[in-house]
């Protein structure tokens, strides 16, 4: 089951959806359609989900305005998302964390990753490229996905 959009994404894609419409000199109720069925393939906006497909119109809306680099904080959503995520279930287990905590969270990960046979890289070198955005990139939606559900069993065992 997708979850709605929030009161907050649909106010901000309706801003969007305005701007991004006069841009193209077409009625905003038609081009939200429009975008709707060209990136989801969905007609109404209870369709939409508030992860993936919210990413996708604001970051279609935002190139049809011409915003390209607003356009980029929408792109790869769900790594950014999936790496909140990881880092968050990692902290719940690593609860006495040093002065480099995300290092560490990092490092914590990164073992989780080589243990699912994700990298072949040795720890150390996997939890510095994973302190950098980009090197969750290097990982599918579905490996990030497992990954958090390893260290979210983790964090169910703990309690």
């Amino acid at each position: 089951m997708k979850r709605q959009l929030t009161a907050l994404q649909r106010a901000t894609l309706f801003a969007h959806v305005h701007k991004a419409a006069s841009e193209q000199g077409v009625d905003p109720e038609q081009y939200r359609k429009m975008i709707m069925r060209e990136e989801l393939g969905v007609d109404h906006l209870s369709e939409v989900s508030r992860t993936d497909g919210f990413d996708r119109l604001m970051c279609r809306m935002l190139k049809d305005c011409g915003d390209y680099s607003h356009a980029l904080d929408y792109v790869g959503g769900d790594v950014k998302r999936l790496r909140h995520l990881a880092l968050s279930a990692a902290a719940k287990i690593c609860d006495g964390a040093p002065f480099d905590v995300e290092r560490m969270l990092c490092r914590y990960v990164a073992g989780v990753m080589i243990n699912m046979k994700y990298s072949s890289l040795d720890r150390d070198a996997l939890a510095i490229r994973l302190q950098r955005d980009d090197g969750w990139d290097d990982f599918t939606t579905m490996q990030l996905k497992k990954v958090v559900a390893a260290l979210n069993l983790q964090v169910r065992r703990q309690r």
